[in-house]
């Protein structure tokens, strides 16, 4: 078992046979003694585990991923997979393993628990994965945003590379890269916590917990894209299973082509509020307060439209581009195209990989639209960050 009370006593006595690591200290008396560790997001590459935070107070979000390296027994097929906490509540928890062994009817059980699509990841044709041996393509921490970027050889003829944006305020942007000579069904897999969700007619979906602690949900893609719904168990015990809801995100891939989806999971609390008072939102935004319905029987279908998005064009490019490429810091003069104007930006740095061919790509180019309109204050940090971010690069930031 994984509660609290189990994972205390396993402290405690890891605590006895490291007396003098002050870590083990902290979370074996919840704060008492011992000393916090002096980082926040953690890299562990060699097992294959990544987790961003945003502190270690009890109301942080917590994103842990895994993307390990070839593995051939007591792993599941689930690369890329990941776990959303915020507030102590683990709004994508693992399915878990149910059963371990037996005849024939309990194999079928544990198989089912198995499954890559019963996991927050990316299949194709509903499939497990052929191949888990993710490689680690980048990853930069900072106190305002972690960066990580993976990649692993799913099936043949297919590469899922994943790349996950995460801030100060617990909003986490993801990128889907699928390419290949494969063709079929792609699915990027949800599933959520036991509770109650609902789906807006652009797709938007979200938790709908009394407590406030909630979240929203949203996928863009470079294709139409239809939401299906499936079914959802989570098991935290031997022989233990809740229903749960699930969902994948799914669109046909030709062969030989590309396809790109950007998720972002926000705070319905800590950011849509704020957000919706103070900037410009798009009908069917993700941040838009529109009424919410149940999924309807026939699948939601969403038409593709340009990644509009915040993150959308900046994500498309960190995931096409070689990983090798070393981050940018930008110090040249990029031409505003709204006003015609050259803006010198000192100093700026962006925390994403960004080429210079692609910096350039920006700047000559009428592929984005401009967006120069201001929000009217009261995003705090997260507006500070988007702005350095995308505002001078001419991408739009009034909505996500």
């Amino acid at each position: 078992s994984h509660d609290k009370s189990s994972l205390q006593r396993q402290f405690r006595s890891w605590s006895k046979v490291f007396p003098d690591d002050k870590q083990l200290q902290w979370f074996a008396t919840e704060g008492r003694k011992g000393a916090l560790p002096d980082y926040t997001s953690q890299q562990f590459p060699a097992s294959g585990f990544y987790v961003l935070r945003t502190g270690w107070d009890k109301d942080a979000a917590v994103t842990v991923v895994k993307a390990g390296p070839l593995a051939f027994w007591h792993n599941q097929p689930d690369n890329g997979t990941f776990d959303y906490w915020r507030r102590g509540r683990n709004f994508f928890p693992d399915s878990g393993s149910y059963v371990y062994g037996g005849d024939s009817a309990v194999l079928a059980q544990r198989n089912w628990f198995r499954q890559t699509r019963v996991h927050n990841t990316v299949t194709l044709d509903d499939r497990d994965l052929e191949k888990t041996d993710s490689k680690l393509l980048l990853w930069k921490a900072t106190p305002e945003l972690t960066t990580l970027v993976t990649e692993n050889p799913s099936y043949e003829g297919l590469t899922h590379r994943r790349a996950m944006f995460f801030t100060a305020e617990g909003l986490l942007v993801i990128a889907d890269q699928v390419s290949g000579t494969a063709a079929g069904k792609v699915g990027v897999h949800f599933n959520l916590c036991p509770g109650r969700i609902e789906y807006a007619k652009d797709g938007t979906v979200r938790t709908l917990f009394a407590d406030g602690n909630n979240i929203r949900i949203k996928t863009s893609a470079t294709v139409p894209v239809q939401i299906r719904e499936e079914e959802g168990w989570v098991s935290t015990a031997y022989r233990k299973k809740e229903e749960r809801p699930a969902y994948a995100v799914e669109a046909q891939k030709d062969a030989g082509g590309e396809m790109l989806f950007v998720t972002v999971i926000a705070p319905d609390e800590a950011l849509h509020q704020p957000l919706r008072r103070h900037v410009q939102r798009v009908p069917g935004d993700v941040l838009d307060g529109q009424g919410h319905l149940p999924l309807p029987p026939d699948q939601l279908q969403i038409d593709a439209g340009p990644l509009h998005g915040i993150f959308g064009t900046v994500a498309q490019q960190v995931v096409n581009d070689p990983p090798q490429m070393a981050p940018v810091r930008i110090h040249i003069g990029l031409p505003l195209r709204q006003t015609g104007d050259h803006c010198e930006l000192p100093g700026l740095q962006l925390l994403l990989v960004l080429p210079q061919s692609l910096v350039h790509q920006l700047a000559h180019s009428d592929l984005l639209p401009v967006h120069r309109q201001r929000a009217c204050g009261g995003l705090g940090r997260l507006h500070q960050i988007l702005c350095q971010l995308f505002q001078p690069l001419g991408l739009p930031i009034q909505h996500l």
